[in-house]
């Protein structure tokens, strides 16, 4: 997806690409005193990575985890008795990161969720689930993000972090009310709902 502002997401396929991508995210985990060890490799045949580049640098992206042949399984190490419905239309948002001067910019966070929500419908994804610290839980919700908290809180990568899941319809809904509220979240609404070109 272009944006006026010179942001571009895309879904990385060339593998040269995709190993970029999984570098930068690996040295944000290091920079946040994240300790993933081997997780973000664990997964290459169902990892799917998305990119976000302001003027042609690398700005942030994240890595989702699709379902396998047995649904998906990513969060199991943390939390093995959590039981997720329907697992084989439920992806696993790993990480999810912006180098640190990109942060303070809603508009790129958002065309990098708009993309994720672009591709999982394609993907003929229903849920997503995702770790999350106590204080990103809250800054989500604040968001609109309609997570709900599956599992409890534990230790996760060196963060106390909830295992939360997310309804691509709820999310659907949510956007959509604070469309009618918000400027912002029309024009967010409106690109999003654009389709590819």
């Amino acid at each position: 997806m272009d944006s006026q502002d010179g942001a571009d997401v895309r879904v990385c396929t060339d593998p040269v690409e995709c190993e970029e991508l999984l570098a930068y995210l690996e040295a944000v985990a290091r920079e946040q005193g994240w300790l993933p060890g081997t997780a973000m490799r664990n997964y290459p045949d169902t990892a799917r990575y998305i990119a976000l580049r302001e003027n042609g640098v690398l700005a942030g992206g994240l890595q989702l985890v699709l379902p396998g042949p047995d649904g998906i399984r990513s969060y199991h190490a943390v939390w093995p008795e959590v039981i997720i419905s329907n697992p084989s239309r439920t992806a696993h948002v790993t990480v999810l990161a912006l180098l640190a001067r990109y942060r303070n910019r809603p508009a790129l966070f958002w065309s990098l969720c708009a993309e994720l929500w672009r591709f999982l419908i394609a993907e003929d994804i229903e849920a997503v689930i995702l770790e999350a610290t106590p204080a990103m839980l809250a800054r989500y919700c604040r968001l609109g993000f309609p997570l709900e908290r599956i599992g409890d809180l534990r230790e996760h990568w060196g963060e106390e972090c909830y295992l939360c899941r997310m309804d691509l319809r709820m999310v659907a809904g949510a956007m959509l009310m604070q469309a009618g509220k918000s400027p912002i979240y029309r024009t967010l609404v409106g690109k999003a709902a654009r389709s590819r070109r």
